[in-house]
């Protein structure tokens, strides 16, 4: 929870398979593009709104993410709208563009609750604003206490959802569910670093190295070295972008999975335009085109790196390789997915049946009546047990083994065809 985009692909399963989702989370993806080209436009040439736009979608992370039904892209792309009303509100002063900014960053809460971390963000910016252009302390308050008023809004028919199913607010945030996900990094240096190394360069959905290069260039931002005299409405954007991502990487270290590229995948089209606008205004012909260089072979290597991890679809598509032989050798049985690869469950498992489920985590491809161990409460009735990774708990201990596969590495247990009350 929430389930903003599993709504979305709620519709499109009832018309079709699963891969109108994944076209779905595809299209968001898209969007993001153009909605980064269209605000990059507000303050770069056509040729630099489109470098920005390269340099997002040759992410790895965004690459991997485009091929998948997650709901990262559906947030990052709501999370970019926020942004650019924002970025219009700072120009413009019309509290209509800061309203419309909480009403994308309440959608965009309504996708993944911690795009909620996001309001400290904002509410940072609003007062370094107000700092600036000495606006009176009661005025600024007013504008962040609506703000704040208007995501909650937006969000919470998925708030009251959450806590009248689960007693929470929140859920999955302050949960055991999200305790078990990892615990939050501990903020001394070693770990601060070891996590943003991971970010960008040993994580399995890393981000661009392109990022990591633009670090020295702030500090010479700073020290107004290799740059030309920046005028003061880019001053004030650029300021504003360093902010933004810099208290959102300090948000990432709150998250479980901290080093997971696309945890902080939401900030990376303010990231690109951020690096932009820094080389944009480079004194120096030579180090512009070095970087745009840079920016080219990246790009081209993560086509080259996609293009190679997406090639075991293709026989698949050719209709050279049946669906159950490509699950069986591709599906990732070590990180809670299940398929039904041999049939065993759908010819043994009839309509009236119940199984209860322990260990597997993504629960798409179970087509029978089950129970969830997280849901399972006193009193609900079950004819299997299926587990996986796990020992059988000992309550069960004289349930008979029915079935059992290696490679899935799942059990199934039974207990001579009668039903067992948990």
């Amino acid at each position: 929870m929430p389930k903003f985009t599993e709504m979305l692909y709620l519709a499109t399963l009832a018309l079709g398979n699963e891969i109108l989702p994944k076209i779905i989370h595809l299209l968001f993806g898209v969007a993001t593009l153009i909605a980064l080209y269209k605000m990059s436009l507000n303050f770069l040439t056509s040729k630099d709104s489109l470098l920005v736009s390269l340099i997002f979608y040759s992410n790895l992370v965004v690459g991997w993410m485009s091929t998948t039904a997650y709901i990262d892209l559906t947030r990052t792309f709501f999370e970019t709208l926020a942004l650019w009303s924002f970025l219009i509100f700072v120009r413009s002063s019309s509290f209509k563009w800061l309203a419309l900014s909480a009403v994308m960053l309440g959608f965009a809460s309504s996708c993944k609750l911690l795009s909620l971390w996001s309001i400290a963000i904002y509410l940072c910016l609003l007062f370094y604003l107000g700092f600036l252009k000495k606006i009176k302390l009661i005025s600024i308050i007013k504008q962040a206490l609506l703000f704040c008023t208007i995501v909650f809004v937006i969000v919470s028919p998925w708030l009251l959802f959450s806590y009248l199913n689960t007693g929470n607010l929140f859920y999955p945030l302050f949960s055991q569910v999200h305790q078990n996900l990892g615990k939050p990094i501990s903020f001394n240096l070693k770990d601060i670093i070891s996590t943003t190394w991971s970010i960008f360069l040993l994580s399995p959905d890393p981000i661009s190295p392109i990022y990591f290069i633009s670090l020295p260039l702030i500090i010479f931002y700073f020290s107004n070295i290799l740059f030309k005299s920046i005028d003061k409405q880019t001053r004030l954007l650029i300021n504003l972008l360093m902010i933004y991502l810099f208290l959102g990487f300090i948000i990432l270290y709150f998250t479980p999975l901290a080093s997971s590229g696309r945890f902080i995948m939401p900030y990376l089209p303010a990231f690109s335009l951020f690096f932009v606008l820094l080389i944009n205004f480079l004194k120096s012909k030579l180090l512009y085109r070095f970087l745009l260089i840079v920016v080219l072979i990246v790009s081209l290597t993560s086509i080259l790196y996609r293009g190679i991890a997406n090639k075991r679809f293709v026989p698949v598509i050719l209709g050279k390789e049946n669906q159950n032989t490509f699950m069986l050798n591709n599906l990732e049985y070590n990180v809670g997915n299940f398929y039904d690869v041999d049939g065993f469950f759908a010819r043994t498992i009839k309509s009236d049946n119940k199984v209860l489920i322990y260990g597997i985590s993504n629960l798409y491809y179970i087509d029978f009546p089950y129970i969830h161990e997280s849901w399972v409460k006193k009193g609900d009735k079950f004819d299997y047990i299926l587990i996986k990774d796990i020992n059988l708990p000992k309550r069960f201990e004289t349930w008979k083994l029915v079935y059992k596969n290696d490679k899935l590495r799942i059990k199934l247990y039974s207990l001579n065809g009668k039903k067992m009350e948990y």
